[in-house]
């Protein structure tokens, strides 16, 4: 998959931002003091270990980020997909 950076500026402009919340399964990682950067890479993890990919959700605004933006992410942060 290759990512196109002008599809989601305001998501890569988000990775440091606090405040996401990584819906996963039945545990959660519910904590404000998350950056967006944190649970994209969490998920990253996850997603090695061959479970299910992620929703992560702005925990204020309530933006949410699916699996395609996610596998994006990944590759803007030169993770292996």
């Amino acid at each position: 998959m290759t990512f196109n950076k002008s599809e989601k500026p305001e998501l890569i402009a988000l990775l440091p931002t606090k405040g996401w919340n990584l819906e996963a399964g039945h545990t959660n990682a519910v904590s404000d003091h998350h950056t967006l950067e944190d649970l994209v890479r969490r998920a990253h993890e996850r997603y090695q270990k061959g479970e299910a990919l992620s929703l992560i959700k702005q925990v204020e605004n309530e933006v949410e980020v699916d699996a395609v933006e996610l596998q994006k992410l990944w590759a803007h942060l030169g993770l292996p997909i």
